[in-house]
């Protein structure tokens, strides 16, 4: 979810995942199926505009979602403020909470990516309050910026 350039799902393909890569700029899934077919991964992912799971059938569900957010507050102007603007509350991301239940197996993960820069309680407190447990799995600190990646399940 927000693949951006495809990069998580040409890793995920790479090592045998099947992929649905999933973002709402249209210049990003083109991105991704290109960068699918350079890598020889097109038969592994499938690409779908949309805007979270709005194009999605209730019946898919899914082992694990990666999800990039966008996790600065403020309203997006155009598809590329969509990649860093989630929102004036952070909505975007708040949807995904409520939302991604409804696609996750049982026993399903999801890994989200936040940075040091957003407001990580209010980010956990989304999750906690639809039922969600999450634990961190990764730090990476780069030079003014840490990025956290947190193991989220129900």
């Amino acid at each position: 979810m927000g693949c951006g350039s495809g990069i998580v799902s040409i890793f995920a393909a790479s090592i045998g995942a099947a992929c649905t890569a999933v973002d709402i700029n249209p210049m990003a899934i083109k991105s991704a199926l290109e960068s699918s077919a350079l890598n020889g991964f097109e038969d592994k992912i499938t690409a779908i505009e949309s805007d979270l799971f709005e194009n999605f059938m209730l019946n898919q569900k899914y082992d694990l979602i990666f999800f990039n957010p966008p996790y600065y507050k403020g309203t997006p102007k155009n598809n590329f403020e969509r990649a860093f603007k989630g929102g004036e509350e952070l909505e975007i991301i708040n949807d995904f909470a409520v939302q991604s239940k409804k696609f996750l197996s049982p026993g399903g993960i999801i890994y989200l990516i936040i940075s040091s820069d957003s407001d990580i309680s209010y980010i956990k407190d989304m999750f906690t309050g639809q039922g969600y447990k999450l634990e961190l799995s990764a730090e990476i600190k780069k030079f003014f910026e840490t990025f956290y990646i947190l193991k989220i399940v129900i």
